[in-house]
């Protein structure tokens, strides 16, 4: 082990103390409107509704296009305006959602389950960003310096992990990797909160033995030399699973059903964009508040799975949840139904 470490409390532990969950400014409810199929988006509305959205800064290229793009985004401005927020991760997204000053956060199933169940957060998730352990596309990634000495998840005893957040994609699949080699991610490593910026300088100085990464900033990370993979989750799991979506506040949607559903149309026709060529998206975001890597390692990074249309796949959350259980993410206690936090006629594909 190396002889410094960082710690940070991370979302579990704020989720745990709130058990409230946060309204967005209601606007006008389409009279007669339970479902997107009521919904006649060709009668624009008197006035937009504002929807403010936390969002955060790794893959989430199908929503960014949303506004730097925009020709997909045929109700922007007529049914709704999106106002966007940067956070670092998703304990400082829950806290502005819980205090009341988001409508809408990217986040990761893992978060919104724990939250569900301890009744901190009061969400429907309308779409998805991303899949997770898709064949033949990229997986979140444990990387380690070529000369650590660690080559095996044998070796991740007495390990520093850096993760972005508890209860996070990269907490659940360092966990996962920990049971696969029979060790306690409670007692056997140690997990350090960082942003994903700051983890490669952090291997490189030796102030952790593991960084576990999304695109773009894996690419960046091998692109700067000396590190290594070790293991993604596609290795630890006979499933793929939504590893982000995008969820609206429940009293939200339900007071502004027409234009979280012109928002939800505006999104599928973004992905299928993006979908249909991403390196072109990724150029029209080189440049953008959303992109600050270098342009060349930007355009290289691979491609998480992208589902047709942004749909959300509950079974595969449903797998992912009793995975979450079996290998200590979650209690068994944060068990919940995952059909409950699907809104039927406004969530994609359901």
């Amino acid at each position: 082990m190396k002889s410094m470490r960082v710690a940070v409390f991370g979302s579990v532990a704020l989720l745990a103390l709130s058990g409230c969950s946060a309204v967005g400014d209601a606007g006008e409810t389409v009279s007669g409107s339970s479902t997107c199929a009521d919904v006649d988006l060709s009668e624009a509305p008197a006035e937009s509704t504002i929807i403010r959205m936390g969002h955060g800064a790794a893959a989430e290229e199908p929503f960014w296009l949303m506004t730097a793009g925009g020709s997909t985004s045929q109700y922007d401005g007529v049914w709704y305006d999106m106002e966007l927020s940067p956070f670092r991760g998703t304990a400082e997204r829950l806290t502005a959602y819980q205090a009341g000053g988001l409508d809408a956060i990217v986040i990761s199933p893992q978060a919104q389950i724990i939250g569900t169940a301890r009744g901190a957060l009061d969400l429907y998730s309308i779409s998805t960003i991303m899949r997770e352990a898709e064949p033949d596309s990229f997986s979140t990634s444990a990387v380690v310096l070529e000369d650590s000495g660690i080559s095996s998840l044998d070796d991740l005893k007495g390990a520093a992990i850096a993760i972005v957040d508890e209860g996070s994609q990269p907490d659940f699949i360092a966990r996962q990797g920990l049971r696969e080699a029979d060790l306690d991610p409670a007692t056997d490593a140690e997990f350090v909160v960082l942003p994903y910026p700051s983890q490669a300088e952090a291997l490189h100085n030796g102030l952790i033995d593991v960084a576990v990464l999304p695109e773009p900033f894996y690419t960046l990370a091998l692109s700067e030399g000396g590190v290594k993979p070790l293991f993604d989750a596609a290795d630890l799991t006979d499933f793929a699973y939504d590893l982000l979506t995008i969820s609206f506040d429940r009293k939200f949607v339900e007071d502004n059903i027409g234009a979280v559903c012109a928002w939800a149309a505006d999104y599928a026709a973004s992905m299928d964009a993006y979908i249909a060529d991403p390196q072109a998206g990724k150029r029209v975001l080189v440049g953008s508040d959303f992109v600050t890597l270098p342009e060349d390692v930007y355009l290289r990074s691979t491609e998480y799975a992208r589902p047709a249309g942004g749909v959300v796949d509950a079974e595969g959350t449903a797998q992912m949840m009793e995975a979450m259980i079996e290998f200590g993410v979650v209690e068994e206690s944060d068990r919940i139904d995952v059909g409950t936090l699907i809104r039927d006629g406004v969530t994609l594909g359901h």
